[in-house]
C-alpha cells in the first residue's frame, strides 16, 4: 500500500514538474518597449535575439549562423510593449521558430482572456498551448505566413508599407484586443504581421533592415531583395572562400542590378545566417 502511495506521489510530482517546465517555457526571452524605443535600444534588442538563437560554433566570415533544425521545433518568445492609451500598457508576445526565425504565433488580450493567434500550417494547437499555457482562446490565422499571403490580406505590398517604431506601435494597437469579426480586423492583422516580421525577424537577419527601421521609412527595393534571398545568401557564404561561385543577383535600393561576387560585398548588411549544412 505504501509503495502504491509512493508511486502516486511520484506521478503527481512529475506531472507538477512538467507543468512548471511548460510555464517556464512561456516566459519571454527578449522584450522591446516601443514607448522608450531608440537606436541604441533597438540595436541591443536585435543583438540579444541573435545571441539567443545563433549556434556559437557556427560562424562564417565573422557572421553567426542558426543551429541545425531540431525536431520538435524550439521557439524564442519576444515581448513587444506599447501604450494603448495614457493609462494602459499592452503586450504582444511573438513566437518565432528557432529553426528559421519565422514568426508562427502571437498573443494579445481581451480582458481578462489571453488569445493566441497562430499560423496553422506552421505550428500545431498543442504546441501553441505549451508555449502559451494561460491562453484561453486559440485562433488560427485565416491565411498563410508567406509574404504573398500577408500582402494580399493587408491590401498593400510590403514595399509600400511604412516601417518604424511609431508605425509598429499603431499597427499593434489596431489589432490588440479587437474582435476578429470586425470588418477591418483581417487587414489590420496582416499589416501588423508584415511590420512585425520585418522589424523583428528580418531585422535580426539583416543589419541593413535594422539600420533602416530605426527611422520610419518605406522599404526600398533592396529590402525585399535581401528578404527573399536569405537562404541563397547563407548558402553562398557558407561555401565561399571570399568569392561567390556563382555570383548572386540582387537589386540595389534604387532597383538597379546588384551582382554580389564576394563576401565583402554584402557582409555589412548581414546579422545572421540561416542554417545550411
Amino acid at each position: 500500500m505504501q509503495e502504491q502511495n509512493l508511486k502516486v506521489w511520484l506521478i503527481l510530482a512529475i506531472s507538477a514538474w512538467v507543468i512548471i517546465l511548460q510555464q517556464v517555457n512561456a516566459v519571454s526571452d527578449v522584450t522591446f518597449d516601443l514607448e522608450t524605443a531608440s537606436k541604441t535600444k533597438y540595436n541591443t534588442f536585435l543583438s540579444d535575439i541573435r545571441t539567443k538563437v545563433k549556434d556559437p560554433k557556427l560562424v562564417y566570415e565573422g557572421i553567426p549562423m542558426l543551429p541545425p533544425p531540431t525536431t520538435p521545433t524550439k521557439y524564442i518568445l519576444i515581448d513587444l510593449k506599447a501604450k494603448q492609451n495614457a493609462a494602459t500598457t499592452i503586450t504582444v508576445t511573438l513566437a518565432l521558430s528557432r529553426n528559421d526565425l519565422y514568426v508562427v504565433a502571437f498573443t494579445d488580450q481581451t480582458a481578462p482572456n489571453l488569445r493566441a493567434h497562430y499560423f496553422a500550417a506552421d505550428i500545431t494547437p498543442a504546441t501553441v498551448r505549451t508555449l502559451f499555457p494561460t491562453a484561453t482562446e486559440l485562433i488560427p490565422i485565416g491565411y498563410g505566413s508567406s509574404y504573398q499571403n500577408l500582402e494580399g490580406n493587408a491590401g498593400i505590398l510590403r514595399e509600400n508599407l511604412q516601417l518604424g517604431f511609431q508605425p509598429l506601435k499603431q499597427y499593434m494597437v489596431n489589432v490588440y484586443g479587437k474582435s476578429i469579426q470586425a470588418t477591418d480586423y483581417r487587414k489590420n492583422e496582416a499589416k501588423f504581421l508584415l511590420t512585425t516580421i520585418q522589424m523583428v525577424a528580418e531585422a535580426a537577419r539583416f543589419k541593413y533592415i535594422e539600420g533602416k527601421a530605426i527611422n520610419s521609412f518605406i522599404p526600398d527595393y533592396k529590402v525585399p531583395s535581401l528578404e527573399t534571398n536569405w537562404e541563397k545568401i547563407s548558402k553562398a557564404i557558407r561555401s565561399a572562400v571570399k568569392k561567390f561561385t556563382p555570383p548572386i543577383a540582387l537589386v540595389y535600393a534604387n532597383n538597379t542590378a546588384w551582382v554580389i561576387t564576394q563576401v565583402s560585398d554584402i557582409k555589412p548588411d548581414l546579422g545572421l545566417l540561416k542554417y545550411v549544412p
